[in-house]
């Protein structure tokens, strides 16, 4: 039992890890064409920097994609033992299928943890520093990107607006932010576009800014300074994206946000997944186990394996969905991070045990 639970776990291990070489190495060119395309007008911009920036942002495509992984890993090693008969021999001899299921779960059960402890930390510091080299590039962002909010700040004579494109460093980085200067009636009196900005020593420094006044006449400074009452820790809570932000750390934003007035949900929602992962991971298996045991009864059937995709593509477009209405507060996270994977498990499990207990 033993020496067939390490020798399942051992090839799905192998499978998953040529599975998720080969994607990387598919996002890593497909993210190299887009920042191509995106970089085509930036003289500065080489071929190492869109590597870098490639690479600094593949990790976090990869835990995005891990479900899929997941699966595909599964059907993979199935599969393969179907055409060599290793299953065959397994039921012959006794065996459930629960029990060359199992080292597949155990095994995607530790993809999972893995992923959060480890993979995680490391996809959301090299997301964050991908945005700071974006910013000191002066590289637009992404049209998929997270759009960083406004951030109102008063001043002695009125009120102040802050955004940008793009933010990092806990919102002390901006990248082509744009500031709104308004008077004590709130009337609009300046408006800053700049290329990028950051705070030092209690002001926003702005570099290459181009200065509009009330009548719409401009001039260009290579630097605009104005004084930043916000309160530190509210702006980097403010404008950093929870996919920036590492498990450990969740916790602590989502207090945060709360002390400070800000939406729960995004926070929230982001910890919930990132605990539900290693079940979704699970249910993935689970539902290629469903392809796999239909494969060996009654032979190959490309109709099962689309099937099996086609309900794995299904649960990912599911949990995305909820994540959506969790992240926007219409569903309690907690809800929304767990209802796919329980209904995927569920629907798993009772597959299983129709086709193999009756």
């Amino acid at each position: 039992m033993s020496t067939m639970f390490r020798y399942f776990l051992r090839v799905y291990l192998k499978n998953f890890i040529k599975v998720i070489m080969g994607l990387a190495l598919v996002v890593l060119m497909i993210d190299m064409v887009e920042l191509a395309q995106r970089t085509a007008s930036i003289v500065e911009f080489t071929i190492l920097d869109m590597a870098l920036l490639a690479v600094l942002r593949a990790p976090s495509f990869l835990q995005t994609i891990v479900p899929f992984v997941v699966l595909f890993a599964a059907m993979m090693t199935l599969l393969s033992l179907n055409k060599r008969q290793e299953l065959v021999i397994t039921r012959a001899s006794g065996m459930s299928a629960w029990q060359f299921i199992s080292p597949l779960c155990v095994g995607s059960l530790f993809i999972g943890i893995l992923t959060v402890a480890m993979f995680n930390p490391l996809s959301t510091a090299g997301l964050a520093k991908s945005e700071d080299v974006q910013i000191e590039l002066g590289l637009k962002a992404a049209p998929d990107s997270e759009i960083v909010p406004w951030i109102r700040q008063l001043n002695e004579d009125g009120a102040l607006i802050i955004g940008a494109e793009q933010a990092s460093s806990g919102g002390t980085r901006l990248g082509r932010p744009s500031l709104f200067f308004f008077d004590a009636d709130g009337t609009p009196v300046q408006r800053v576009d700049a290329a990028s900005g950051s705070l030092k020593d209690g002001h926003w420094v702005l570099t290459n800014a181009r200065v509009y006044d009330r009548e719409g006449q401009f001039k260009d400074l290579p630097v605009f300074k104005t004084p930043a009452l916000v309160d530190v820790n509210l702006l980097g809570q403010a404008l950093t994206p929870p996919k920036t932000i590492a498990f450990l750390q969740l916790p602590k934003s989502i207090e945060a946000a709360r002390a400070f007035g800000l939406p729960v949900a995004p926070y929230a929602m982001q910890w919930h997944s990132l605990i539900a992962l290693p079940a979704l991971l699970v249910a993935m298996t689970l539902i290629a186990a469903t392809v796999s045991l239909r494969f060996a009864r009654f032979g190959h059937s490309s109709s099962a394996i689309l099937g099996g995709v086609l309900a794995g593509f299904l649960l990912y477009v599911a949990t995305a969905l909820a994540e959506a209405l969790g992240s926007a507060g219409v569903v309690a996270a907690i809800v929304a991070a767990w209802l796919p994977v329980v209904a995927a498990s569920f629907f798993g499990v009772t597959f299983l045990l129709h086709r193999e207990d009756g």
